[in-house]
């Protein structure tokens, strides 16, 4: 199993088309979540109550939203994004360092030779 996840990482066009793709759909992640934050705090919300028992836009949008006088702020989908991004940028990293230290020539010992 291992020898043929380093196989897979070796090839390199395949780990970056993999790198690109998982960029891309992180950087929509943060665009999304910034177009949240924005529409929302543009929307004057009033402090009627909506009669479902629920605030609908925390409902929405979940956890790390909350309501500045008739406004409301959410982080909640940004921050998502964000820790998506910077999970993909460490795993490149970490991929990168691993294929660098891999790719060294390596000598045979002395008595290997005479197998």
């Amino acid at each position: 199993m291992r020898d043929s996840i380093q196989r897979v990482l070796r090839d390199g066009a395949l780990v970056m088309v993999a790198f690109a793709i998982a960029l891309g759909w992180s950087l929509y992640s943060v665009a999304q979540g910034a177009s949240a934050f924005v529409t929302v705090l543009l929307n004057e919300i009033p402090n009627e109550p909506s009669g479902l028992g629920v605030d609908p836009i925390r409902y929405a949008y979940g956890s790390l939203t909350w309501r500045v006088g008739d406004r409301y702020l959410t982080f909640g989908p940004l921050v998502g994004g964000l820790v998506e991004l910077a999970v993909v940028l460490v795993s490149a990293v970490l991929v990168y360092r691993w294929r660098e230290t891999d790719s060294r020539p390596r000598t045979l010992p002395d008595d290997a030779e005479a197998l």
